[in-house]
């Protein structure tokens, strides 16, 4: 307890500033310290107060003492990250240009790209026959979609550059930052966001561009309160355990709801119960405890990567046919659990951020990977606070924010997987209709 504990205290400081509103509600520093609170003390200890752990492993003798020693390494890193974040790195960050919108083309633009991809997803429907068609293939679970990253990528970014045509529409329109406004704009994109990606069981594509659309409100039309971001969570957590049964079990999903047996049996057979989808969603405890388990057995025969995993992650932006064969985190963790080397054979545990640095380096790993992340954390946090008002890349900084809160739970080759699928669109259409200021050094 006394780790994970000393681990929560260190968050406090930014949890404290965050609820008091010192911090911005999308200030990088509060969301992770809050979300650092469920990842590194409640979720260890919600572990052994339920007994709930990894499925299909043959588990340690007693789980308490690993979870002790992780909290240790993880201690570490916190402190890292206080010292690297507590610093004033703001004063010495100069923004040299201001991303100014060109109401002469970004209404031509946004035109052009919701064109695009609307398009694009129109294509895809009738690839499959149309939406029932599209369902059923998603249903079907036969790989119906490989090969299809580059057409989603564009498709799925409709709902999003919808959400930034409405924050435009905003500036000339100030009638639409009513709440009355607002909220009919959500429902909109939100029928999008399930429409384009949601059909087909990407949870995390609706849930982060949720975030995004949030995020634009807030820091482009007017201010979001704690208390809505509050209630918003309660149904956040009911919309992950329903969405997560949907995507195990397809459309048979909805035929098992109608019975309550029938619905635990299926959370049951899936592992999408109720305790599993908050323990698997806010921490990585189990799993990267018994990494650091496997890890210290006498007969451990793995081989730490060096780095490979991260290569590996690196050459998604490659395209299939000429990309190396690196040994991939998914390779790494099955060769750790099952005791032989990967002959193609991919393990889908997610270890988060210190149980990758440990399939590369070892524990000691840790804390350069702390130390790296805290780096950019303090970098992109600087960098945004001294934005001047009206940059259109506020527009863009919800999901750089949402980005670094995924670098704690989430894997290297799956948060650039997540950078390239959902943000490049966006990110393109923001630079081409922003006229860019270029500003000239302020005299002290």
């Amino acid at each position: 307890m006394i780790p994970i504990t000393l681990c929560a205290l260190l968050l406090m400081q930014d949890v404290a500033k965050w609820l008091s509103g010192k911090y911005d509600l999308f200030d990088p520093l509060g969301i992770i310290a809050v979300l650092g609170i469920l990842f590194f003390y409640l979720n260890p200890i919600l572990h052994v107060y339920w007994d709930v752990w990894m499925l299909y492993i043959h588990p340690p003798p007693d789980w308490r003492p690993w979870l002790g020693y992780m909290g240790v390494l993880n201690l570490l890193g916190l402190l890292i990250y206080r010292l690297i974040t507590s610093r004033s790195i703001s004063k010495h960050i100069r923004i040299k240009t201001h991303w100014k919108i060109n109401n002469n083309k970004s209404f031509l633009f946004i035109y052009v790209a919701l064109a695009v991809t609307l398009s694009v997803q129109l294509y895809i429907f009738a690839s499959f026959g149309g939406v029932k068609g599209y369902i059923n293939a998603f249903d079907a679970k036969v790989g119906a979609f490989d090969g299809m990253g580059l057409l989603f990528m564009i498709s799925e970014s409709f709902s999003i550059l919808l959400a930034i045509f409405f924050a435009l529409l905003t500036s000339r329109f100030r009638q639409l930052r009513s709440w009355q406004a607002i909220v009919f704009a959500f429902i909109i994109f939100l029928m999008f966001a399930i429409l384009f990606g949601g059909l087909r069981g990407s949870r995390s594509n609706l849930i982060w561009q949720c975030f995004w659309f949030a995020g634009i409100v807030h820091l482009w039309i007017r201010p979001i309160n704690k208390k809505t971001v509050a209630i918003a969570l309660v149904f956040l957590f009911g919309f992950m355990y329903a969405y997560g049964a949907y995507k195990f079990y397809g459309l048979k999903a909805f035929e098992l709801a109608k019975d309550p047996g029938g619905m635990r049996e299926m959370a049951d057979a899936s592992g999408r119960t109720p305790k599993r989808t908050l323990l698997g969603d806010m921490g990585r405890s189990d799993v990267q405890a018994y990494v650091l388990y496997l890890l210290s057995g006498d007969d451990c025969n793995y081989r730490y990567k060096l780095g490979s995993t991260y290569l590996s992650g690196l050459t998604i932006l490659i395209p299939r046919p000429i990309r190396p064969k690196l040994y991939g985190k998914s390779e790494a963790g099955f060769e750790l659990m099952s005791g032989s080397p990967s002959l193609g054979e991919r393990s889908s545990r997610v270890y988060g951020l210190a149980g990758e640095a440990m399939l590369n380096f070892g524990p000691t790993g840790i804390p350069f990977a702390f130390a790296l992340f805290s780096w950019i954390i303090a970098k992109c946090r600087a960098l945004m606070m001294r934005l001047e008002t009206g940059d259109s890349r506020f527009l863009f900084y919800p999901f750089i924010v949402n980005i670094l809160f995924q670098i704690f739970p989430g894997d290297f080759g799956m948060n650039i997987f997540f950078i390239l699928k959902n943000g490049f669109i966006p990110f393109i259409v923001l630079w081409s209709y922003s006229h860019i200021i270029v500003l000239k050094p302020s005299v002290a």
